[in-house]
């Protein structure tokens, strides 16, 4: 079983209709589960929607370390 154990699927650099090409695709090429990793709040939301849709993608949420100025304490 292969797993990418870091993408990032909701990235700005992917419109939402190219996911479930860019699952398909890692799935033809033989990885069996992918983990997309979040990077600040909005990042982690979009992720745990991408993870609820394709069975073999999982949701890691979190905030990225150069986003932590970004972050205001009453988001967390």
């Amino acid at each position: 079983m292969l797993i990418d154990t870091h993408c990032h699927l909701a990235s700005h650099r992917f419109r939402d209709d190219e996911v479930p090409s860019l699952v398909a695709n890692a799935r033809d090429a033989g990885v069996d589960r992918m983990i997309t990793i979040g990077t600040d709040l909005d990042d982690g939301r979009r992720n745990i929607e991408i993870a609820q849709a394709h069975s073999e993608v999982f949701a890691a949420a979190g905030i990225h370390p150069t986003s932590t100025p970004e972050i205001d304490a009453d988001d967390w």
